[in-house]
């Protein structure tokens, strides 16, 4: 235990991703509701505001991430089939070289 770092073991230093989950989220909604307000003040149709961006944009990122869903379980399968062939060949190649050298 002496080789660790008191920084470490205190917790006083937030890893990165710890960062940026809480940042990203607030950086986002300042930036929409100063986007809003910005809209507000120069008195610009209410059909068109960054309100209805947002809206428009999370359908199309929704669409998007059913599509990578998709994609991933694809890839999720074949890389399981991978394995499968992996220790297939393994266990072959074994009981071959049991056989062979006896």
């Amino acid at each position: 235990m002496s080789h660790d770092r008191p920084s470490e073991i205190e917790g006083n230093k937030p890893a990165v991703e710890q960062c940026l989950l809480i940042g990203a989220p607030v950086l986002a909604g300042l930036l929409l509701l100063c986007a809003q307000v910005g809209w507000a003040v120069a008195g610009k149709a209410p059909e068109f505001s960054p309100t209805q961006w947002v809206s428009h944009s999370i359908a199309l990122a929704a669409s998007i991430s059913l599509g990578v869903f998709a994609v991933l379980a694809v890839v999720a399968v074949l890389w399981g089939l991978g394995s499968l062939a992996v220790m297939l060949g393994g266990a072959i190649i074994g009981s071959y070289r049991r056989w062979r050298y006896r």
